[in-house]
């Protein structure tokens, strides 16, 4: 039986490391995330604040309160990306953490974090280039996974396509 007491938060975060040259840039790219954040707004129910700190800017978006919190901030020498996971969005998370289904737990925590930023954020940036190149190798992880483990296929060229899929992009094309 849960312990109502116990509360469970999980906290991912991915810093990138920037110039000092690029602090009106920081500002720019939260800048932009503020405007298509408050374009999407008739649709969606968050909190959104956009501020200047000492240490430099803040976006944030959802409450502290919520179940997803996601905070971009300045750090000395980066931008930090942070998600905090609580309440109901922990449930299965944690299952796979107490059952020791570790590469369960890393994959659906991973995606989870990527497919919130990638709801949020502007692209057209290089503070989130890494964010596209790691959404797309998660979809197409999950595509070849998914997709390419056909029965005409056999099963070690399914596998050995789906592992060097990184290393070697070009695999796609020459099937």
């Amino acid at each position: 039986m849960e312990n109502p007491k116990i509360r469970i938060r999980f906290d991912l975060y991915y810093f990138e490391k920037i110039n000092d040259s690029d602090e009106s840039s920081v500002k720019y790219f939260l800048q932009d995330c503020v405007k298509n954040l408050e374009e999407k707004r008739k649709n969606i129910s968050y909190s959104l604040s956009y501020q200047k700190k000492k240490c430099g800017y803040l976006l944030r978006i959802g409450s502290r309160q919520s179940s997803k919190h996601l905070r971009i901030y300045q750090k000395r020498n980066g931008l930090e990306f942070e998600l905090e996971i609580k309440k109901q969005e922990t449930k299965k998370l944690q299952s796979f953490l107490f059952s020791n289904q570790l590469e369960t737990f890393e994959d659906s925590s991973i995606r989870c974090y990527y497919e919130y930023l990638w709801n949020y954020l502007v692209f057209e940036n290089p503070f989130t280039e890494w964010l596209a190149v790691g959404g797309r190798k998660l979809r197409m992880n999950r595509f070849l996974s998914d997709s390419l483990a056909l029965s005409y296929l056999k099963p070690k060229l399914a596998r050995d396509i789906y592992q060097n899929f990184d290393k070697k992009p070009e695999t796609l094309c020459f099937i």
